[in-house]
Order: C-alpha cells, then structure tokens, then sequence
C-alpha cells in the first residue's frame, strides 16, 4: 500500500511539473506572438530569450504583417523561328528544394548589399538567359521577366478581383549570329 502511495506521488508531482512548464511555455508563446517582453532579473532574461529563439515561443507570427513581401517569380520568354514565343518558368515544381533555391536566387535580384544594383541584375539575368539558351538552343532570343504577385484586398476579392502579377524587370537577350557561327562552323 504504501508503494502504491509513493508511485502515485511520483506520477503526480510528475504532472504538476510537466502542466507548470506548459503554462510557463504557452505565456512565453503569446509574449511573443505579441512582441510583448517583461522586466526579469538580467541572467534569467537571456535564459528566457535562449529557450524563446530555440523553441520558437519568441515568434511574432507576421504572416500577415506589412512587413513580408509579395512573392517574386521569373519567367522567360523564349522566341524561336519554328515555335514563335513560347513562355517558360524558371521552377521545375517537381522537386521542392531546387524550387527553393531557384526563389533564393531570383530574391539576389533585389540584394541590397551590392553596390551596382543595376550591374548586378544585368550580370545575373545574363546568366539565366545562357542557361536558357543551353536549353533552347533553337532560341533566337530570351527575355527574362521577373513578376511580384499583387493580391486583392478582401474588398476587391468579393468583388471578383484576382491576383495579378506585376511587373518589375525585364531584359532582352539576343543571341547572336556571328556567336553562332564560331560555335557551328
């Protein structure tokens, strides 16, 4: 009886302190999802910070904040004498992680910490453009066109108003025909 007692005490003092880390973690969760932070005594506040960074209970949960950005896509506009222009993407949407890559590098396109913005596009939609003409070799001219998404307001959006794409740059490439020549004698 008396072993009974003490595992029963065990299971219980088990619980009070699993339901007090809870409580503790979900008070952290709203401080954060609020951006909410409270005096603490200096070592228990780097602690608390640590646990909040580590946890993600320090998360402002802005998926809706001004702050985020649309969404950013490339395409390209390959011209050819058989098949006239036909628009390609530059995402593959087969395999997820080379999508994810192909967006970090499109976002290169508005890097901030370059000191040529312009030279910089110019340089890296250049390269995009040789890679699509390896692909296409058919291709008399690329243009590459990078779009950002403009979503209704949820007034528009009753009213029947879609997303759109708006435009943000876009660069021509031709290739040319005395290029050709050396690479096909």
């Amino acid at each position: 009886m008396i072993e009974e007692t003490s595992e029963h005490s065990k299971k219980s003092k088990y619980l009070k302190g699993a339901l007090a880390f809870s409580v503790v973690h979900l008070i952290l969760v709203i401080c954060g999802a609020f951006g909410l932070s409270f005096p603490l005594f200096p070592g228990l506040k780097e602690l608390v910070n640590y646990y909040g960074e580590m946890s993600g209970a320090s998360c402002a949960y802005g998926f809706f904040a001004p702050g985020i950005s649309s969404q950013v896509r490339a395409v390209f506009d390959i011209t050819d004498k058989k098949n006239g222009t036909t628009t390609v993407p530059i995402e593959t949407g087969q395999i997820r992680e080379v999508d994810l890559r192909v967006g970090d590098l499109i976002e290169q396109f508005f890097n901030d910490r370059v000191d040529n913005r312009l030279k910089y596009q110019r340089v890296l939609s250049a390269s995009l453009a040789g890679a699509m003409f390896g692909s296409h070799p058919e291709a008399e001219s690329v243009r590459i066109r990078l779009e950002q998404i403009t979503p209704p307001s949820m007034e528009e959006y009753r009213q029947g108003k879609s997303t759109t794409w708006q435009k943000l740059y876009s660069a021509q490439f031709i290739k040319h025909k005395k290029y050709v020549r050396k690479l096909n004698p």
